[in-house]
């Protein structure tokens, strides 16, 4: 049978981590978040932006970790965590991730009854992690996150030109996050950057998103996707790079 599945995780410890130097991984995982941000947590961590399209780009399935601070409201650090991903293009999956250095595989702590990443020892610069099953099993379970074929997704362009707006309408309850894409470095433009606002009985606005070619998709996730029905976007930017949105 083919082992576990092996990956590693990073910090700012690690700088600007030599990513196209490892092998025979599978996964590879950065730190995104502590806290709220707060002076002294440096966070967003400073090469998460460095670490996201590498990772990816070394072939690897990628994920990110909150650094917990358990004296702060657990909903406003995961919602802090989502939107500092949503700045480099999330994709979301839910893990029971253990840390425990040992060479024995470790027991879940009750009331789970399996781990899904452990986090098995460490170096001077990286984590090594272990995926509960094989990289089949990993890539398996990847997938059963993402949209099936016969899920609706509404898509569409954004209107060009400096303070230009583009209201997108949806279906309560049709999708969960709205995706922003442009190929700014191909066309030789300066990223574009949005304003987003989503309704869903209540405005929720996200201030300066931008949307860079070397980064993939610009994700920002539905607070309350079963009554959001509205977005409005304007470009905050001078309006000539042509930028793609997707609802799913």
């Amino acid at each position: 049978m083919a082992g576990p599945a092996q990956g590693i995780d990073v910090s700012s410890y690690a700088g600007q981590f030599n990513w196209a130097g490892t092998a025979g991984l599978s996964f590879g995982i950065c730190r995104a978040t502590q806290g709220l941000g707060a002076s002294g947590t440096n966070s967003p961590d400073p090469f998460l932006t460095w670490n996201w399209p590498r990772i990816t780009g070394q072939g690897l399935a990628r994920g990110a970790y909150h650094f917990l601070n358990p004296d702060l409201d657990g909903a406003d650090q995961a919602s802090y965590f989502v939107q500092t991903l949503g700045t480099v293009g999330l994709e979301t999956t839910d893990m029971l991730w253990l840390a425990v250095y040992q060479s024995a595989t470790p027991a879940a702590p009750a009331p789970w009854s399996r781990w899904t990443f452990w986090q098995s020892g460490g170096t001077s610069n990286h984590d090594n992690d272990v995926f509960n099953g094989s990289a089949a099993d990993l890539t398996g379970w990847i997938s059963s996150f993402q949209p099936t074929a016969g899920d609706d997704v509404q898509s569409g362009q954004l209107n060009n030109g400096a303070n230009a707006v583009t209201v997108i309408t949806c279906p309560l309850g049709s999708g969960s996050k709205i995706a922003f894409g442009c190929d700014n470095g191909l066309q030789g433009m300066a990223p574009a950057v949005l304003r987003v606002a989503v309704y869903d009985t209540e405005w929720h606005l996200t201030q300066a998103v931008t949307v860079d070619s070397t980064k993939g998709q610009t994700v920002i996730p539905f607070t309350d996707p079963a009554k959001t029905g509205v977005i409005s976007v304007r470009r905050q930017d001078a309006g000539e790079v042509v930028v793609g949105w997707e609802i799913s």
